[in-house]
């Protein structure tokens, strides 16, 4: 066989693998968009627990995708609700998740069409993309069979984390409130790197640091995108009329590949520690709580970009 057939073959096995899906479902869509003549902005947020039980398969195509023996650090999915004037919504999840799904995202949506008028059209998954996190609830059979030792799509897993996040976001529809917004970003050197520098060296053109990277930084971590971007969310309080800070959603690169690749826990991993550390200051240092047993009001959305 010549070496061309042999890479022809080797590319339909990849496309038959990562491309048709098994299970295909509708999206659901939103209600047609009503006009608004109202500024007036609104925000609400959610948040459960989406920590599956031990045995299922952790993301990983190495030693990393273990079965899952418990857990270290609990797996969230957290929601940002935004409504118009008009009552129009749009509902953004980041949930503790290797790697989202089309399959999922219109389980979802069938179900937050119906309770919330939020449909596939207005509903964004993102994912923090720890790799202690579960599979099992992909449509495309290259995910399912191949991205943990513990192989298989798991219908039950699909309903699960369908059901729950669907909860949280009518959670963050219920918690609409008065609310202003601001967007911002800053570049965050020093905290990611490239982890194949020796594989991105071959790339062509071969790749550049950008021209403010800061001296004295080595090469893997000169060459990634340090962008660290939040939107900043506060809600007015009922009581008092004053808008308090009530939770953020960030988008920056960096892998959740924290843990050692033989864990065999499933964990939020560095994302998980980040959203926590930053609920607890919006809490805490912005609101001045300083309950005993702390439990987080304010909710962080921080996805992996």
């Amino acid at each position: 066989m010549t070496r061309r057939a042999i890479l022809v073959q080797a590319s339909v096995a990849l496309l038959v693998a990562c491309g048709p899906t098994r299970l295909q479902v509708p999206g659901v869509l939103s209600p047609v968009p009503r006009p608004s003549t109202e500024s007036a902005l609104q925000a609400g947020f959610g948040r459960v627990d989406i920590t599956p039980p031990p045995g299922v398969g952790l993301a990983g195509n190495g030693p990393e995708g273990a079965e899952a023996q418990g857990y270290r650090l609990r797996l969230y999915a957290r929601v940002l609700v935004l409504a118009d004037g008009g009552g129009n919504r749009v509902a953004i999840v980041v949930a503790d998740l290797p790697l989202s799904s089309a399959l999922l995202h219109r389980r979802i949506a069938a179900l937050t069409a119906r309770t919330d008028g939020i449909g596939a059209d207005r509903l964004v998954i993102a994912v923090t993309h720890t790799h202690a996190g579960p599979g099992h609830f992909f449509e495309t059979a290259g995910y399912n069979e191949q991205g943990s030792s513990v192989a298989g799509f798991d219908p039950v897993m699909v309903d699960s984390l369908a059901a729950r996040i669907a909860r949280a976001v009518h959670a963050a529809v219920v918690d609409l409130q008065p609310a202003r917004v601001a967007w911002g970003s800053r570049a965050i050197w020093g905290e990611t790197r490239i982890r194949s520098l020796a594989a991105m060296l071959r790339n062509i053109p071969a790749p550049t640091a950008p021209a403010d990277v800061p001296p004295g930084l080595s090469q893997e971590y000169q060459l990634v995108d340090p962008e660290l971007a939040m939107l900043r969310v506060d809600q007015r309080d009922a009581a008092s009329g004053v808008f308090r800070p009530a939770g953020a959603f960030s988008i920056f690169a960096m892998h959740g590949t924290g843990n050692a690749p033989s864990n065999d826990l499933l964990d939020a991993d560095i994302h998980g520690l980040v959203e926590r550390r930053l609920e607890r200051h919006i809490d805490r240092d912005l609101n001045g709580s300083s309950e005993n047993g702390f439990v987080a009001r304010s909710v962080y959305l921080f996805a992996n970009g």
